[in-house]
């Protein structure tokens, strides 16, 4: 069987590029996302202001069906659609294709299952021109693993925002909650910041903590909770998938990342922080096994220690208690005596 192809169109220079990954999406999904856009996108916004690149990622060939029957329908809108269809590759690598082609000054991911608010393009035109960061307010609906309703507005972190943007940023990170100009990421045809394709999950929090890093607050926008302009992250009941050691991996990747380029020691308690999580994570969902966590850390810790960070130790500094999940401290505690001896007979050189 041919690979199933996606309806094409031609892209125009707009102001905003809408960069949406689809992969295995149903119709009715899709359809909810393109309708959120389409009725600001009529009203309020030029016709050239927006490209819309949909970019699938190798869905199965009853989702293309879907997909395209859909993207058909908006085809003439003026969201000004732009379609390709790859193999499987990857979410690092599908959100780089679509940074890749776009061409506006903004660039606003939205997921395809996600939907945003009806002045949610329009709120951007009334930022200060030297802002090229946006944190959007994200609302939650859907139905959660339980089959509950699931129906929330004003997550609490937009309550903690300051100018220590890394830090909050920590605590929050979510595709839909960032947007920012090219500006940020791309000079010319080149990215200069490209999601690191090597992930197979979390890439989004490393590529979003490195791009608050290179900005500052004078240039960022912070949506409160009087704005009415809000992305809307949908909830699936299938959401939660078996834990694997990957997202400790992308945690470790991340904090050598912030250290390679100085950003580490200004940062150094989200960052912990953000590994105790990912730390805790796996040993819940692995039902306390240790191997394969200890392992990883001690692969690391040498890398570490190696640029004068005592990962081992950081992991155990009373300063950076977890703040939204105490979990984490005890789990940290389960796997203390083996991890610190496995530290000291590699030091020792003995097995």
């Amino acid at each position: 069987m041919s690979e199933p192809k996606l309806v094409e169109s031609n892209k125009r220079s707009p102001k905003f590029s809408i960069l949406i990954p689809t992969y295995n999406v149903s119709g009715e999904e899709l359809e909810r996302c393109l309708h959120s856009l389409v009725v600001q996108a009529g009203l309020a916004l030029g016709v050239y202001d927006v490209e819309t690149l949909i970019y699938d990622d190798g869905s199965s060939d009853q989702y293309i069906d879907q997909i395209n029957e859909v993207i058909t329908k908006y085809l003439n809108s003026r969201l000004n659609i732009s379609v390709k269809s790859f193999n499987h590759e990857g979410r690092g690598s599908i959100r780089n294709r679509l940074m890749e082609d776009a061409s506006g000054e903004w660039f606003i991911f939205i997921d395809a299952d996600d939907r945003v608010s009806d002045n949610y393009l329009i709120s951007f035109l009334e930022l200060d021109p030297k802002v090229n960061l946006v944190f959007s307010k994200m609302n939650r609906f859907g139905i959660d693993k339980d089959g509950n309703k699931v129906e929330s507005t004003n997550w609490d972190y937009y309550k903690i925002y300051s100018e220590d943007l890394l830090n909050d940023y920590m605590y929050s990170a979510t595709i839909g909650c960032l947007q920012f100009k090219a500006e940020l990421v791309k000079e010319g045809d080149v990215l200069t910041l490209p999601f690191n394709e090597n992930f197979f999950e979390h890439e989004d929090i490393e590529f979003y903590t490195l791009l608050v890093a290179k900005t500052d607050y004078e240039h960022t926008y912070v949506y409160g909770t009087d704005d009415e302009a809000y992305y809307d992250y949908f909830i699936s009941p299938h959401d939660k998938l078996p834990y694997n050691i990957l997202g400790l991996e992308a945690a470790l990747d991340l904090a050598y990342s912030l250290h390679t380029i100085n950003k580490f020691d200004g940062y150094r308690k989200p960052i912990i922080r953000f590994l105790k999580n990912e730390i805790n994570n796996y040993y819940s969902d692995q039902n306390g096994r240790y191997n394969s966590l200890v392992s990883v850390i001690q692969s690391a810790a040498p890398i570490f220690k190696a640029s004068g960070i005592d990962l081992i130790a950081e992991l155990y500094n009373e300063e950076y208690k977890s703040k939204f999940n105490p979990d984490v401290d005890e789990t940290l505690d389960k796997i203390k005596e083996f991890l610190i001896e496995e530290s000291e007979d590699t030091e020792d050189g003995t097995d």
